[in-house]
C-alpha cells in the first residue's frame, strides 16, 4: 500500500478494501471503504503517514479511538475499528449519506432558526453525554457535524471526529499535559475554540459548549463570530472581544437569541449555561415563533393628532380669515337710529385686557438673565469637556491593559509577530492618550484661573 499517494479503488487496508475517495481533512483522507467479511460500508480516515512515527501521537491516537469508540449516543458518530496498516493509522467509522453543516452553510447561507436549533440539540444531547462520561471533544464545529437525510425530509445530526476528545483529568495526576499532550501544541479549531481553551487550561464540558454558541451563532447568521484575516487575530478576539450579536447580522432575528449566545460564548465557564441542552432549550424557546427569514415587520407609527377643525370661510369673503365688513344702516323714514355706545364713566374701574402685554425689562434684570445664561453655557461645555475627558482616560487604560495581556499570551505562544506588533502600538498609543489627556487637564486648570481672576 502506497503510503504517500491517494489510494486507489480495490486497495485493501486490513479488512477493509477502498471504493471512492471521499475527501481529506487535516491528519489525512477519508475513503468510502466495505468491510470485506461483513460487507459494512464504512469512513475510513487514513492518517498521514507522517504522524505513524510519532509514538506520542500514535499512543494517543489508539487510546482516543477506545476512549470514542466507548461513547453510545445515537447523535455521535459509531466508531467501529481503529489500528495500523503499512505504518499508516487508520480509523472507521460510520458511514454518513450526507453533508457536513459547513458544506450545508455554504451552500445555503443562514439556515431558517427552527431548523439550527433542530440540528443543533441532537448535537447538545450527545455532548452532554460524553461529558457526563468525562469526554470533552474539543473541536466542535461544522465539519464535525454530519447531517444525514431521512424519510419525509427528517434530518438526523451526528458529531463526529473524537480524535481531539481528551478525558476529563480525575485526579492530579492529569491536567492535559501530561505524555499524551505535546508542549505547545494547539488541539482545536481557533475559529470556534473558547478562551480557556486557548490559553492551555483545564477544560470541561463548557468548553464544547462555548464552540457549540459558535456554531448556533454561524448557522442562524452565515458568518463566523469572529472572522479574521489570520491565526493569531482569531484567537485574541476570542480571548478578549466581546461575544457578538446575531442580530445585528441578521435583522429579523428575536432580540432574545443574542442573550442567549452571548451567555453561551462568556468568557468565563462559570457563567455560561449548566449543560450543552440547557443552552439549547433556551435557545429554542428564543426563536419560538420565527420558522424562517421573515423580513421584520413594519413599525407602527403612533398616528398623527388630527389638526383643530376651523370654521369654514365665508363664501363672500375675499379671503379666509378676513370678515366682510358691516353694510352701512340705512334707516326708514321716521325711525331714529340707534343711539351710540355709552361712554365710560369718569372714575370707573377699567376693565382688564385679555392679552396685557409684558412690560419692559429693566436694564439690570437684563444683565442677570445674560449673565446666567452665558454661566450656563460654560457649563455645558465643561461637562461635555470633562466627559470626553473621562471617556478618554478609560479607552486609554484599556488600551494599556488589553495590550499588555495580549502581548504577554502571544509571548508565550512564539508567533503572530504581526499581532504582537499591534499590541504593542496598543500599548503606546494608550499611555499617549493618557498623557494627553494629563495636559490638557493641565492647561485647562491654568487657563480657567486666568479667566476667573480676569473676570
Amino acid at each position: 500500500m502506497s503510503v504517500t499517494a491517494q489510494l486507489e479503488a480495490g486497495t485493501r487496508v486490513q479488512a477493509y478494501r477502498i471504493e471512492s475517495f471521499l475527501g481529506r481533512g487535516g491528519q489525512g483522507m477519508v475513503y468510502l471503504a466495505e468491510h470485506v467479511h461483513l460487507g459494512r460500508k464504512v469512513a475510513l480516515k487514513v492518517l498521514a503517514p507522517e504522524l505513524a512515527t510519532d509514538e506520542a501521537f500514535r499512543r494517543r491516537f489508539i487510546q482516543e479511538a477506545r476512549l470514542a469508540a466507548s461513547l453510545d449516543h445515537p447523535n455521535i458518530l459509531d466508531v467501529y475499528d481503529a489500528g495500523e496498516a503499512d505504518g499508516q493509522l487508520f480509523l472507521a467509522v460510520r458511514y454518513v449519506r450526507g453533508d457536513d453543516l459547513a458544506t450545508l452553510i455554504q451552500r445555503e447561507g443562514a439556515l431558517a432558526p427552527e431548523r439550527a436549533v433542530r440540528l443543533l440539540a441532537g448535537v447538545a444531547e450527545g455532548l452532554d453525554a460524553a461529558h457526563a462520561g468525562g469526554l470533552v471533544h474539543r473541536d466542535v464545529k461544522p465539519g464535525n457535524i454530519l447531517i444525514e437525510p431521512g424519510p419525509g425530509g427528517r434530518e438526523h445530526p451526528f458529531l463526529c471526529d473524537f480524535g481531539l476528545t481528551k478525558q476529563v483529568a480525575t485526579s492530579g495526576a492529569d491536567t492535559g499535559t501530561g505524555p499524551l499532550t505535546r508542549t505547545g501544541f494547539f488541539v482545536g479549531t481557533p475559529e470556534y475554540s473558547a478562551p480557556e481553551q486557548i490559553e492551555s487550561k483545564v477544560l470541561d464540558g463548557r468548553a464544547d459548549q462555548y464552540s457549540l454558541g459558535c456554531v448556533l451563532f454561524q448557522s442562524l447568521t452565515g458568518r463566523l463570530p469572529f472572522p479574521r484575516d489570520s491565526l493569531g487575530s482569531a484567537l485574541v478576539a476570542h480571548m478578549v472581544e466581546p461575544p457578538p450579536r446575531a442580530t445585528d447580522v441578521r435583522p429579523g432575528l428575536p432580540a432574545r437569541i443574542d442573550g442567549v449566545v452571548q451567555r453561551a460564548m462568556a468568557k468565563s465557564p462559570s457563567d455560561r449555561f449548566p449543560t450543552c441542552v440547557a443552552f439549547l432549550d433556551e435557545a429554542r424557546s428564543a426563536l419560538e415563533g420565527v420558522p424562517g427569514l421573515a423580513a421584520p415587520p413594519p413599525p407602527t407609527m403612533p398616528a398623527a393628532p388630527r389638526p383643530p377643525l376651523r370654521p369654514e370661510p365665508s363664501p363672500l369673503s375675499p379671503m379666509p380669515g378676513v370678515p366682510i365688513p358691516a353694510p352701512p344702516v340705512t334707516p326708514a323714514p321716521g325711525v331714529p337710529l340707534p343711539a351710540p355706545p355709552a361712554s365710560p364713566v369718569p372714575g370707573a374701574p377699567i376693565p382688564p385686557s385679555p392679552t396685557p402685554r409684558p412690560l419692559p425689562a429693566r436694564p439690570a434684570d437684563v444683565q442677570r438673565v445674560l449673565r446666567q445664561a452665558h454661566t450656563a453655557r460654560n457649563q455645558a461645555i465643561i461637562g461635555l469637556a470633562t466627559a470626553i475627558l473621562v471617556f478618554g482616560v478609560v479607552l486609554s487604560i484599556l488600551a494599556v491593559v488589553t495590550g499588555t495581556r495580549v502581548r504577554r499570551q502571544l509571548d508565550e505562544w512564539r508567533y503572530a509577530p504581526v499581532e504582537r506588533a499591534k499590541a504593542d502600538s496598543a500599548v503606546r498609543m494608550g499611555w499617549i492618550g493618557i498623557a494627553l489627556v494629563v495636559v490638557l487637564v493641565i492647561l485647562g486648570a491654568i487657563f480657567g484661573n486666568t479667566g476667573t481672576t480676569n473676570g
